[in-house]
């Protein structure tokens, strides 16, 4: 079950939200990229878009900014967006935020403060390299955890619990 976000509660110390008004935007993809009409303004041709909560709530409070990474303003909630719209930025988020799921590790390899981890995940096998350092994954409970690799991709350890024998041995030599 999702959390509910109130608005109310999110505060920044620069400046409060910029919230765009969900009837005055359309996106739509051109060339591979995301594009973004505002009523009443010039076409933006490529914008790029972030959750805030990619974790818990993809779709609520996503920042769009333009191609110099300038913040254009906040959606509050992708629903909102005229169907097209929403479905467009719903299946970019996914793609953004997918986190192949592992389920068991296969080797690590130590070199010049890099991890090399070979792991079968459950789309097949992959590779990634992380660095040596308690600062590449994120605990989310107990039991599961993110591991960020040097390219920024997110691995997800849905239940450390469940991993075998062995991969529990190789994960924790790196926790």
């Amino acid at each position: 079950m999702k959390k509910e976000i109130n608005i109310s509660d999110i505060r920044t110390s620069e400046k409060p939200l910029n919230l765009l008004d969900p009837d005055k935007l359309t996106f739509s993809r051109i060339d591979g990229h995301i594009s973004l009409s505002i009523e009443g303004q010039a076409p933006l041709e490529k914008v790029a878009i972030r959750s805030s909560f990619p974790l818990t709530n993809p779709d609520r409070l996503v920042y769009v900014m333009d191609n110099d990474g300038t913040e254009l303003g906040v959606i509050k909630h992708v629903s909102e967006l005229a169907p097209e719209s929403s479905a467009l930025l719903i299946d970019e988020l996914q793609k953004k935020y997918a986190m192949p799921k592992v389920i068991r590790i296969l080797s690590t390899k130590q070199r010049f403060g890099i991890t090399d981890w070979e792991v079968e995940t459950i789309d097949g096998e992959d590779n990634f390299a992380t660095r040596n350092s308690d600062e590449f994954y994120l605990t989310i409970t107990d039991d599961r955890i993110i591991i960020l690799d040097l390219d920024e991709r997110c691995f997800e350890i849905p239940s450390i619990s469940q991993l075998d024998v062995k991969s529990q041995t190789l994960l924790k030599r790196h926790l």
